[in-house]
């Protein structure tokens, strides 16, 4: 497992460099744009690497190796989109026609391969006419939606024929620079990055360019050190519960005593997602419905809250209790929403990327006494917890850990 990294452009970049850069990320975006729609015109979905000069119509512009990002990048935003219309529409869609009889079983299986695999050519139980069914759907913008298009912000897929992240030499300006191949043949531009923790030996060669919600400029690079994934610990390893949520951030019980962590999180979240609500309600008066810049950076400080403190405290409940296996709650969240979800997401994948997790049915957690065993929904009022049968009284969370 590797971990990504956000380069960040440093401050001192010049407007040149910038334009030369948005003037880049204009032909790539379009030629991005060309090559999504002939895919969808071909009929393809995938192509092979020997092809793929020949199959893409050229471009005066840009170099061959940002051709060749384009290529995959166009390829892989294709397929997202299948796989996508897939699960939420077509897939439906052959189950239904099953059952009315519409099709045949035989028919139904090589769509349901199509969706799956990705196949674009007759292959055993796919013919030619399952082929043509199944793009006929696709291509229905009434079925499915709208077709795939480029992002709407910088994006831009690099390889390292056409950028390379390099240690600077005889500046002191930043400690990594990136070298970028741009419109001008032959010339490429460099700009300084942030990077207080990585060395150019540290990072893999592609990368994507990209500009957040805030309109700051960034590399997304991945660390070539292999992180180890979490094993599976032996039957009679200690087990700590690990109750999640918004009131306490992870509340943990290992059979003696237990902990709270991130007790105030919930008021400083809350007080800033009041202010995100009124700004966007205001603009819904206004009859505004796109996002201003104010409102994207409103709504990635609160993302970055939560990642922020779901960070501190998962990594604090790994030095906490080193060498057990946590419990966490099987939670179907299908009708939950904002920021509960995204709280209960959050540390439910954090634990599971750095320890060994076991997953229970939550059912009756909150209710049931962990003295007495007494199950009543009376016994829980907001974070307090007083049982109806023993009389015990504790911290909820604490409790349903």
């Amino acid at each position: 497992m590797r971990k990504s990294r956000k380069l960040y452009f440093h401050g001192g970049v010049n407007g040149g460099k910038v334009g030369a850069l948005r003037a880049l990320d204009a032909a790539y975006r379009s030629y991005l744009q060309e090559c999504i729609d002939f895919l969808l015109l071909s009929k393809r979905f995938s192509v092979p690497l020997s092809e793929r000069r020949g199959f893409f119509p050229s471009h005066p512009s840009l170099t061959v190796h940002l051709r060749r990002g384009v290529w995959n990048h166009a390829l892989d935003i294709t397929t997202s989109w299948v796989a996508s219309k897939y699960a939420t529409n077509l897939g439906k869609r052959i189950k239904l026609l099953l059952r009315e009889e519409v099709i045949t079983q035989e028919v139904a299986h090589g769509l349901r391969t199509i969706g799956k695999s990705s196949v674009d050519k007759p292959w055993k139980h796919v013919t030619q006419k399952t082929l043509n069914l199944f793009w006929s759907w696709l291509l229905d913008e009434k079925l499915v939606g709208k077709r795939p298009s480029a992002p709407k912000r910088l994006c831009i897929r690099l390889n390292e024929g056409s950028a390379v992240v390099s240690a600077a030499d005889g500046t002191s300006v930043a400690p990594l620079w990136l070298s970028l191949s741009t419109l001008e043949i032959g010339r490429k531009t460099q700009i300084p990055l942030h990077s207080n923790l990585l060395t150019q030996g540290d990072l893999v060669k592609d990368f994507y360019l990209r500009e957040d919600k805030r309109g700051r400029l960034h590399v997304d690079v991945c660390e070539k050190k292999e992180y180890p994934v979490p094993q599976e610990l032996p039957k009679d390893a200690p087990k700590v519960g690990v109750d999640v949520g918004l009131n306490v951030m992870a509340s943990a019980w290992d059979g003696r005593n237990g902990r709270l962590y991130g007790q105030h999180v919930k008021p400083l979240f809350y007080k800033k997602y009041a202010k995100l609500s009124l700004a966007r309600a205001n603009r819904q008066r206004q009859g505004l419905l796109e996002d201003s810049p104010r409102l994207s950076y409103m709504e990635s400080a609160l993302t970055e809250l939560v990642k922020n403190f779901v960070g501190r405290y998962s990594n604090q409940l790994v030095r906490d209790y080193p060498g057990a296996v946590f419990v966490v709650e099987d939670l179907d969240l299908s009708g939950t929403r904002g920021q509960k979800r995204f709280a209960y997401r959050a540390m439910h994948e954090a634990l599971a990327r750095k320890v060994s997790c076991q997953v229970v049915n939550p059912a009756y957690t909150s209710q049931q006494c962990r003295k007495c065993g007494y199950v009543s929904r009376r016994n829980r009022k907001s974070t307090v917890f007083a049982c109806r049968g023993c009389g015990w009284q504790g911290h909820a969370d604490l409790n349903g850990g």
